[in-house]
């Protein structure tokens, strides 16, 4: 039976499913504090001709890490080494040896490239700042520091991989903890150290950067070890299993890095615009991946492996029901982020960054552009949850022609609207693309497969919805009680910023229960579980 046809009500795969990602979700939340933390620091203690300049630089890396490692390389991984693992297990370790010793060898010429061609990189990714010698000069030395983190992210997502196939997901989804502690104490230890001798204070981040790529794939050996997978130089350039992974890469880099590509790109034309545009975007897409990594990402990375182990065991209708339950759970928590969003950004951007050398007008073209970058984010999520499915039926041309549409609507839009709106043109852009990407995918799917279940996902969406709206009506109104430009130190601020939030929790989760959301039933007893076995 398709799950077209099933009423809502709970599946043992949606348990097991939330079971999985929330405790990737649990551990992305203290990732994402952190990096909000880190960010924070970040924003009191430099101005922003100099944030421009870092998160350009942290920006190249980075998204290779998403294009090349965790976006690509993780997916085209898994259901490759799912089907030698099921064929033969000392198969698999002859994969994953052959797998590795291969990408650190991609990765260190990737690495020495990267270094010698900053200059070039900082002007594809940043061409204004050539009217700022001084700023181009810093971020292309940041580049120059930062980007061998691709070289440890890279093997640390191949490492995921293994780790995901088999069961495990607590040791990759604690890795990003490891970078942003590296970055806070570089930053509060190295920095001063560093500005005794002449060294600017924000080339302790850039370390911190490193230092945080390099624990993170030391965290991951000794967990694959206990597995009985320890990664050994195997120069087998030809292995068959290799060339099946880079051949899904291939056009996986573009398909799925539709998000980073775009996010790129805003960097680019945002460097044309204002001082302070590029940190603006950055600082709201910040608080966008919020909701996005906590728990879209984490419920893919949960769904991935049983997406690639349902379709080598022929269970079409099993992976078609554990697509739509990705859906509905990931959209009953990201339409109400959506909504929070939206009725308190302006509070949470001074929360998180109103201080220091950041103003309240800052303050105001960040929330500007969080609120567009709002639009999209239902489109982005479920994108998240779309995509790895194509790749567990080795379909990796949809995805591109999916995002060659939405790159196509980013380009037009960006271009149009970056002269009236500046910035927040540019965000709305991506919102867009974001939701051309996500339409194709779905029309495209319902095609291939046949009916998907998706009833019953559009039933939550609206009941899920209606709750998020009168969230958000009642956000509204506590949220005009404040005077933000006081900043949140300011105790009338703080008790409404705190007051609000413990509102929406009740109003949206009060509101599900009436409605007898089977989200909330399934919410509740995958944290009875982990609570219980905890």
């Amino acid at each position: 039976m398709s799950s077209g046809q099933d009423s809502p009500r709970t599946h043992k795969g949606s348990h097991r499913l939330l079971r999985s990602a929330g405790l990737v979700g649990a551990l992305t939340l203290l990732s994402r504090i952190l990096g909000l933390i880190r960010d924070a620091v970040v924003a009191a203690l430099f101005p922003k001709r100099v944030t421009d300049a870092f998160f350009v630089a942290f920006t190249i890396p980075n998204v290779l890490r998403r294009l090349f490692a965790e976006g690509t390389l993780t997916i085209a991984f898994i259901p490759v080494f799912t089907e030698y693992k099921l064929r033969d297990e000392h198969e698999a370790r002859i994969l994953v040896d052959a797998a590795f010793t291969n990408l650190a060898m991609v990765l260190f010429a990737v690495s020495v490239t990267g270094v010698l061609a900053a200059p070039w990189l900082v002007r594809l990714f940043a061409w204004g700042y050539q009217s700022d010698p001084a700023k181009f000069a810093m971020a292309t030395h940041l580049t120059q520091v930062m980007f061998p983190y691709i070289f440890f992210v890279s093997l640390t997502a191949l490492a995921m991989g293994v780790l995901n196939t088999n069961g495990h997901f607590a040791g990759p989804a604690i890795s990003p903890v490891l970078l942003n502690l590296s970055m806070i104490g570089c930053v509060l230890g190295l920095g001063p150290l560093l500005k005794r001798v002449g060294v600017p204070l924000v080339y302790s981040l850039a370390i911190g950067v490193l230092v945080g790529g390099a624990s993170q794939i030391l965290l991951q050996l000794p967990i694959m070890a206990r597995f009985g997978y320890r990664p050994r130089i195997r120069f087998q350039f030809d292995h068959p299993g290799v060339k099946k992974i880079a051949r899904l890469m291939g056009p996986a880099i573009f398909g799925l890095a539709l998000y980073q590509i775009n996010v790129l790109l805003a960097r680019l034309l945002a460097s044309f615009l204002q001082q302070g545009a590029v940190t603006y975007l950055y600082y709201a897409q910040r608080l966008i991946e919020f909701p996005l990594g906590v728990f879209a990402v984490a419920m893919a990375t949960a769904a991935t492996p049983a997406y690639s182990d349902q379709i080598r065991r022929g269970d079409l209708d099993g992976m078609k029901r554990t697509l739509a339950d990705s859906l509905r759970l990931t959209f009953f928590i990201v339409l109400p982020s959506i909504a929070g969003l939206v009725s308190l950004g302006l509070p949470l951007v001074v929360a998180f960054f109103q201080r220091g050398r950041f103003t309240y007008g800052s303050t105001l073209q960040t929330y500007h552009a969080l609120v567009a970058f709002c639009a999209g984010l239902w489109a982005g999520a479920a994108v998240r949850q779309i995509v790895p499915a194509f790749y567990a039926l080795e379909d990796s041309k949809t995805p591109v022609l999916a995002a060659a549409a939405g790159l196509v609507t980013y380009l037009a839009m960006g271009l149009s609207l970056m002269g009236p709106l500046r910035h927040v043109g540019l965000a709305l852009a991506v919102s867009a693309s974001s939701i051309v990407n996500v339409s194709y995918l779905a029309v495209v799917l319902r095609r291939r497969l046949g009916r998907l279940g998706w009833r019953a996902v559009a039933v939550s969406v609206l009941r899920s919805g209606f709750a998020a709206a009168v969230m958000a009506l009642a956000l509204a109104r506590m949220a005009r009680m404040g005077n933000w430009r006081l900043g949140i130190l300011n105790g009338r601020n703080a008790a409404v910023l705190g007051s609000s939030l413990v509102v929406a929790a009740i109003i949206y989760f009060g509101i599900s229960a009436l409605l007898r959301s089977p989200e909330l039933v399934e919410l509740y007893t995958a944290i009875r579980h982990r609570v219980h076995h905890t």
